[in-house]
């Protein structure tokens, strides 16, 4: 592999000896090269794989902050599983959401982006189908305990059509919610190693969020038989006021918590089911709502996706992982020749830009034909570029968004 170092003194050749060490944002070319040529073309040479774990009724999952432009090659099952209709199907945003629960074969994906941070939204037909435990869209056999009180049911907010647990939690106390005891006992044994039980949650300020410490689920034969699972992140990071939010608990990290049962035998004949948030307020809280509770199995997909992290590192904390800056001129560049060359061109006009060059600079111009071949008015080729000739041995192959777009 060529280094940064290597790259300097080609691209201080190719502007005509130019002194790169008087030159100046010297670095944030090369950078904002390599972010062109991940623009313009597919590059092979920068595709990263990244494992997932999906699961039956949840579509959110964190994205990747190197992804460059949302470009992926694929999502893919892990192993050799796979299957000839095992299609992904990349979908607008809206017309994701509104099948998402309708996915017959395959995999759909889709991304968003929230304060610049990527979601990957995915729902495949390969993952087992969830446990529900209960909707929590009627009270049922639902009653509070501890400190909370005034449980309804509201059919205006809430997680799963028709409707969601609505309680509040009393003022300078330490903890309370709401529990039940099921009209039929499951029997979710096969969960025990790999499951996890998820809880739809809704904060109703920025200060109940501040106020939760924590979120457990206490699940058991009755009251004093339990194990409990304390969680107080979403499937996304942080809790977050006014949403509804998913809080992964893996059954794998369950503690006893009355009793001398054994997992095993709780989630063979699971009755009693508890839902306690820790807190510290000297107000009330108002207006949680609670509006699933499910159990789901993992499954292994991974995802394949381009990036613009060309510059490896031989040492420090990042040393071996790719990197979209430069740590040093000893960093390796992962780029094989052909597209090397390219790298070459873009890297010199980009410093020579950065410092006084334009494009009826004679250099500057020379290279632009170069990548970019001639053509005449109309568009028809009088010669081929870098960029035609890289585009012919190396085709995109990024998943296309299904449907209308620009």
């Amino acid at each position: 592999m060529n280094t940064v170092s290597q790259l300097k003194d080609s691209v201080a050749g190719m502007l005509s000896g130019i002194d790169l060490n008087t030159a100046i944002n010297v670095n944030e070319g090369l950078q904002r090269a390599a972010r062109m040529i991940s623009l313009k073309v597919s590059v092979p040479d920068t595709s990263k794989r990244v494992p997932y774990t999906l699961y039956d009724g949840v579509f959110d999952y964190p994205g990747q902050p190197d992804m460059f432009g949302g470009a992926f090659v694929d999502f893919r099952p892990q192993g050799a599983s796979r299957n000839y209709s095992d299609y992904v199907y990349r979908k607008q945003i809206e017309d994701f959401d509104r099948t998402k629960t309708y996915n017959y074969n395959g995999v759909s994906v889709t991304f968003e982006y929230v304060n610049g941070v990527q979601i990957l939204r995915a729902v495949s037909s390969r993952v087992t189908p969830r446990a529900t435990i209960d909707t929590m869209a009627q009270i049922g056999n639902w009653k509070v305990f501890g400190s909370a009180s005034s449980l309804i049911v509201d059919n205006t907010v809430y997680y799963q059509q028709p409707g969601s647990l609505l309680f509040n939690l009393a003022a300078n106390q330490t903890s309370g919610g709401i529990q039940e005891t099921l009209t039929s006992p499951l029997n979710l044994s096969a969960y025990q190693s790999t499951g996890v039980i998820f809880v739809a949650v809704y904060l109703p300020s920025t200060a109940a969020v501040s106020a939760i410490t924590g979120i457990t689920v206490n699940i058991g034969t009755n009251s004093a038989n339990y194990y409990s699972i304390t969680n107080n992140v979403t499937t996304l990071g942080p809790l977050q006021p006014n949403t509804w939010m998913l809080i992964p608990l893996a059954l794998s990290t369950a503690t006893l918590g009355a009793g001398t049962a054994t997992l095993l035998s709780i989630l063979t004949a699971l009755s009693f089911v508890q839902i306690n948030f820790t807190y510290s307020s000297t107000v009330a809280i108002q207006n949680i709502r609670a509006g699933m509770l499910f159990a789901a199995l993992p499954f292994p997909y991974e995802l394949l996706y381009q990036s613009a992290a060309i510059f490896l590192p031989n040492a420090g904390p990042n040393s071996g992982v790719p990197q979209q800056t430069i740590t040093n001129d000893n960093d390796a560049i992962i780029l094989s020749d052909d597209i090397y060359l390219i790298y070459q061109y873009e890297s010199a006009i980009a410093v020579a830009a950065d410092n006084g060059a334009n494009l009826s600079n004679p250099v500057v111009a020379q290279y632009m034909t170069e990548l970019n071949g001639t053509r005449t008015r109309t568009g028809l080729v009088v010669t081929y570029g870098l960029y035609d000739l890289y585009r012919s041995k190396h085709p995109s192959e990024e998943v296309p968004t299904v449907g209308t777009y620009y």
